[in-house]
Protein backbone atom coordinates (compact mmCIF):
# COMPACT_ATOMS: atom_id res chain seq x y z
CA UNK A 1 0.00 0.00 0.00
CA UNK A 2 1.73 3.08 -0.73
CA UNK A 3 0.31 6.33 0.43
CA UNK A 4 -1.10 9.04 -1.70
CA UNK A 5 -1.67 12.74 -1.59
CA UNK A 6 -5.33 13.83 -1.29
CA UNK A 7 -7.20 16.94 -1.72
CA UNK A 8 -7.41 19.21 0.82
CA UNK A 9 -10.43 18.12 3.51
CA UNK A 10 -12.45 21.22 4.35
CA UNK A 11 -12.77 22.01 8.01
CA UNK A 12 -15.47 20.53 9.99
CA UNK A 13 -17.18 20.69 13.51
CA UNK A 14 -15.07 18.38 14.66
CA UNK A 15 -11.96 19.80 13.32
CA UNK A 16 -9.62 21.03 16.28
CA UNK A 17 -5.92 22.53 16.11
CA UNK A 18 -3.28 21.72 18.52
CA UNK A 19 -0.87 24.75 17.82
CA UNK A 20 2.64 23.79 19.10
CA UNK A 21 3.35 27.47 20.23
CA UNK A 22 1.02 26.68 23.49
CA UNK A 23 3.85 24.55 25.32
CA UNK A 24 6.57 24.54 22.77
CA UNK A 25 7.28 28.07 21.44
CA UNK A 26 10.00 26.71 18.51
CA UNK A 27 7.91 24.31 17.53
CA UNK A 28 6.74 25.76 13.85
CA UNK A 29 3.46 22.94 13.13
CA UNK A 30 0.20 22.36 13.99
CA UNK A 31 -1.81 19.30 13.75
CA UNK A 32 -5.21 19.47 12.80
CA UNK A 33 -7.80 16.53 14.14
CA UNK A 34 -10.57 15.53 12.56
CA UNK A 35 -12.99 12.81 13.86
CA UNK A 36 -13.82 11.00 10.43
CA UNK A 37 -15.76 7.52 11.88
CA UNK A 38 -17.05 6.94 15.38
CA UNK A 39 -13.59 5.13 16.12
CA UNK A 40 -11.66 7.06 13.27
CA UNK A 41 -9.39 10.08 14.02
CA UNK A 42 -7.66 11.71 10.68
CA UNK A 43 -4.20 14.08 12.17
CA UNK A 44 -3.09 16.49 9.67
CA UNK A 45 0.39 17.71 10.51
CA UNK A 46 1.39 21.10 8.78
CA UNK A 47 4.54 23.01 9.51
CA UNK A 48 8.29 21.70 9.99
CA UNK A 49 9.06 19.24 12.99
CA UNK A 50 12.57 18.80 14.05
CA UNK A 51 14.29 18.49 17.50
CA UNK A 52 12.47 21.29 19.02
CA UNK A 53 9.22 19.84 18.05
CA UNK A 54 9.52 16.14 18.40
CA UNK A 55 7.90 15.91 21.63
CA UNK A 56 5.29 18.05 21.54
CA UNK A 57 4.28 16.11 17.81
CA UNK A 58 3.84 13.39 20.18
CA UNK A 59 1.56 14.94 22.84
CA UNK A 60 -0.74 16.42 20.21
CA UNK A 61 -1.29 13.15 18.70
CA UNK A 62 -1.86 11.08 21.69
CA UNK A 63 -4.36 13.72 22.17
CA UNK A 64 -6.10 13.10 19.25
CA UNK A 65 -6.30 9.29 20.23
CA UNK A 66 -7.61 9.83 23.81
CA UNK A 67 -11.55 9.34 22.96
CA UNK A 68 -12.04 5.91 22.34
CA UNK A 69 -10.13 6.50 18.70
CA UNK A 70 -8.75 3.15 17.37
CA UNK A 71 -7.48 3.86 14.10
CA UNK A 72 -4.88 7.36 13.94
CA UNK A 73 -4.72 8.35 10.25
CA UNK A 74 -1.81 10.41 9.70
CA UNK A 75 -1.90 13.24 6.70
CA UNK A 76 1.58 14.55 6.63
CA UNK A 77 1.02 16.17 3.05
CA UNK A 78 1.47 19.63 4.61
CA UNK A 79 4.86 18.47 6.68
CA UNK A 80 7.52 20.52 5.38
CA UNK A 81 10.16 19.52 6.97
CA UNK A 82 10.92 16.06 9.23
CA UNK A 83 14.15 15.61 10.78
CA UNK A 84 15.10 12.35 12.30
CA UNK A 85 13.82 13.80 15.81
CA UNK A 86 10.29 14.37 13.95
CA UNK A 87 10.01 10.18 12.45
CA UNK A 88 11.28 9.40 15.74
CA UNK A 89 8.17 11.10 17.02
CA UNK A 90 6.39 9.24 14.42
CA UNK A 91 7.67 5.62 15.38
CA UNK A 92 7.10 5.96 18.88
CA UNK A 93 3.34 7.40 18.10
CA UNK A 94 3.30 4.20 16.45
CA UNK A 95 4.52 2.26 19.18
CA UNK A 96 1.97 4.23 21.89
CA UNK A 97 -0.88 4.18 20.23
CA UNK A 98 -0.32 0.47 19.73
CA UNK A 99 -0.28 0.22 23.50
CA UNK A 100 -3.60 1.85 23.78
CA UNK A 101 -4.93 -0.16 21.69
CA UNK A 102 -4.94 2.07 18.20
CA UNK A 103 -3.30 1.55 14.54
CA UNK A 104 -1.60 4.53 13.57
CA UNK A 105 -0.83 4.54 10.09
CA UNK A 106 0.35 7.36 7.82
CA UNK A 107 -1.61 7.83 4.98
CA UNK A 108 -0.43 10.45 2.96
CA UNK A 109 2.83 12.41 2.83
CA UNK A 110 5.32 14.37 0.54
CA UNK A 111 7.60 12.98 -2.01
CA UNK A 112 10.46 14.39 0.71
CA UNK A 113 8.93 12.57 3.92
CA UNK A 114 8.65 9.85 1.69
CA UNK A 115 12.34 9.57 0.68
CA UNK A 116 13.22 10.02 4.21
CA UNK A 117 11.03 6.79 5.04
CA UNK A 118 12.81 4.63 2.40
CA UNK A 119 16.40 5.51 3.04
CA UNK A 120 15.68 5.00 6.79
CA UNK A 121 13.81 1.45 6.04
CA UNK A 122 10.58 2.79 7.93
CA UNK A 123 7.80 3.49 5.70
CA UNK A 124 6.43 -0.08 5.50
CA UNK A 125 6.20 -0.16 8.84
CA UNK A 126 4.39 3.28 9.29
CA UNK A 127 2.39 3.05 6.40
CA UNK A 128 1.44 -0.58 7.84
CA UNK A 129 2.74 -3.10 5.70
CA UNK A 130 4.64 -4.70 8.43
CA UNK A 131 4.24 -5.94 11.63
CA UNK A 132 5.84 -4.41 14.17
CA UNK A 133 7.98 -7.41 14.98
CA UNK A 134 9.49 -6.87 11.84
CA UNK A 135 10.22 -3.46 12.27
CA UNK A 136 13.78 -2.31 11.73
CA UNK A 137 15.25 -1.61 15.42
Amino acid sequence: MSPRPHPARPATEDRSAFPSGESAPTARFAVYVTRVAAERVLAEVVGEVDHDGADELRRALAIATRDTATVLELDLTGMSFCDCAGLSALLRTREDAAAAGCVALVTAMTPQLCRLLDITGTRDVLTGSLSAAEAPT
